[in-house]
């Protein structure tokens, strides 16, 4: 059972982020700490709800787990209040990284949270943080904001977002921590390699943090739709593909179909079940989910290609 301290949100205290501390990552001693900044977050989540519009990407809220186990890498070094693809996005971007990664490395990646871009909010040892992530595991959104960034009619529309990031807002990775404008124009259409972490947000110390109170709310709510913006830019989905993965991915479900039951366009097929049963036609087109066009007669009829035998 969840620990609960209620369904408000009435701030982060020291405590929440000494919950982090590095002798406690791995231990499942500290997962009562834990819980108990799993609650304010999701406090936290029950308020940004009711107060930001959430774009159409069909991007929920999320929690990372607060215990050690296999998707944290069995270590819980933070916890994240984070905005998460729906389950078709997220299975067509664990694919497009399966493409990329050797077994070794997909072996060497358990961390959830290095899988996808994400925009959320993160709280650890040194105080809380907002903005976007984008991991340099995260193969497909990594690549994707790598053709963004050298493809010079793409660049147009980061300039503008990276401007209108909230006041003291940071451009981080590899331990470097700079202006995003400045950021952007020091990558000049190439994105440098990086291990961890690429990070456009904003934070703040413990004691900062913690002095906000509740008041961090209507900070969160007016920074997280610009930093928004830009993962809709940055990030892959099937709207925002400029890698042609689904493309590609829908012709190979296409070629699996056709291989496993033997039909091509052209051939000549009978229907084996269904109130056309018996019926004799020519195929014309097989797709990815397996449906397949008949022409019988004079009349094109839609049938699940398991319906039909090549006569």
């Amino acid at each position: 059972m969840l620990y609960s301290e209620g369904t408000g949100f009435a701030g982060f205290e020291a405590a929440h982020f000494g919950a982090f501390e590095q002798a406690k990552w791995a231990s499942h001693r500290f997962n009562l700490e834990r819980m108990k900044v799993s609650a304010a977050l999701e406090g936290l989540r029950k308020v940004l709800v009711a107060g930001l519009e959430v774009p159409e990407e069909g991007l929920t809220w999320n929690l990372s787990a607060a215990h050690p186990e296999v998707l944290n890498a069995h270590k819980v070094d933070c916890l994240w209040l984070y905005l998460a693809r729906n389950d078709k996005e997220r299975e067509t971007v664990e694919k497009g990284a399966e493409r990329e990664l050797s077994l070794a490395q997909m072996i060497q990646r358990p961390n959830a949270m290095h899988r996808f871009a994400f925009v959320g909010v993160r709280v650890h040892a040194a105080g809380l943080e907002w903005g976007l992530w984008i991991h340099a595991n995260a193969v497909l959104d990594r690549r994707n904001l790598e053709a963004a960034l050298k493809d010079p009619f793409e660049r147009t529309k980061v300039s503008p977002l990276m401007a209108r990031l909230p006041e003291g807002s940071v451009a981080r990775v590899g331990g470097q921590t700079s202006n995003p404008v400045a950021w952007l124009e020091q990558t000049e259409g190439r994105l440098p390699a990086w291990e961890d972490f690429l990070f456009f947000g904003r934070d703040l110390d413990t004691q900062d943090a913690a002095q906000a109170g509740a008041d961090v709310v209507q900070t969160l709510q007016a920074d997280l739709p610009r930093f928004l913006a830009l993962f809709r830019l940055f990030a892959w989905s099937s709207g925002n593909d400029r890698l042609g993965l689904a493309k590609l991915i829908k012709e190979e479900k296409k070629e699996r179909v056709r291989k496993q039951s033997g039909l091509e366009p052209g051939d000549r097929v009978r229907v084996t079940r269904g109130m056309l049963a018996g019926q004799q036609g020519t195929l014309q087109e097989l797709d990815s989910r397996g449906k397949a066009k008949v022409l019988l007669g004079r009349l094109t009829i839609d049938l699940q290609a398991d319906m039909l035998t090549k006569i």
